[in-house]
């Protein structure tokens, strides 16, 4: 209500819209992408490149991804997305939800709630689109910068959604933290002056090794990291 991204102008109040549905006892079908980063893309290619991903000629190529304004297209689909979830809410009309993925993989088994809600024979549903898809479905085929892309979404809630096997693989936690710690290695001064005399090697790894640990934990989220150098004069 009072939205700019309404994604129908009916010209009736949102009340007169519910009171309607009810009227005419509507069950609402909604239609809606499990995979956000694919639907921000699907909308990113036709806003920014000009991309359709309906013309059959020529497959639709890869495309440089400009970071910044990707994540302004995500955010779009996530408040739109919501704001969708919330306008079905609002009505509060019996609501059947096909998720775009399913019924790209097996059409007649998602569309079987509906014909056991309307009491069809699943079997008997048409299934066919005059619409089709042209090129891959898969993100590492439609990004150009895609060990950029993927790099920019590690750790985050997304990263799932990218398949991150398709991802160039990532150096580890451990692995990462450990490059940045060769200078933070006790000196043999420093080993002795905190009573670690003899610098042996023990020592040396056995410190290095609780820095890379605590790093890990912070890299997962678990715990808050801190060091503390203390130097005796």
């Amino acid at each position: 209500r009072g939205r700019r991204n309404a994604p129908a102008m009916t010209g009736l109040d949102p009340e007169e819209v519910r009171r309607q549905l009810a009227r005419a006892n509507v069950t609402v079908v909604v239609t809606m992408r499990a995979n956000p980063v694919k639907e921000a893309l699907s909308w990113y290619r036709a806003r920014v490149e000009g991309q359709s991903q309906f013309h059959p000629e020529p497959p639709l190529s890869a495309v440089e991804v400009d970071l910044p304004k990707f994540r302004r297209w995500l955010a779009y689909v996530e408040r739109t997305n919501g704001q969708l979830r919330d306008a079905v809410a609002f009505f509060g009309r019996p609501a059947l939800t096909v998720i775009y993925e399913d019924f790209a993989r097996d059409p007649a088994a998602s569309l079987a709630p509906l014909a056991r809600r309307w009491g069809l024979d699943p079997r008997q549903l048409p299934t066919e689109t005059k619409f089709r898809k042209t090129g891959s479905d898969r993100l590492e085929d439609m990004v150009g910068n895609w060990g950029e892309f993927c790099r920019a979404f590690q750790g985050t809630k997304y990263w799932p959604d990218l398949g991150v096997d398709a991802c160039p693989q990532q150096p580890g936690p451990r692995a990462a933290a450990a490059q940045f710690l060769p200078s933070l290695c006790p000196s043999e001064r420093d080993l002795e002056a905190s009573g670690w005399s003899g610098g042996d090697g023990d020592c040396r790894e056995w410190v290095r090794g609780l820095k890379v640990a605590r790093m890990e934990s912070f890299h997962a989220g678990e715990a808050p990291i801190f060091f503390k150098h203390v130097h005796k004069a």
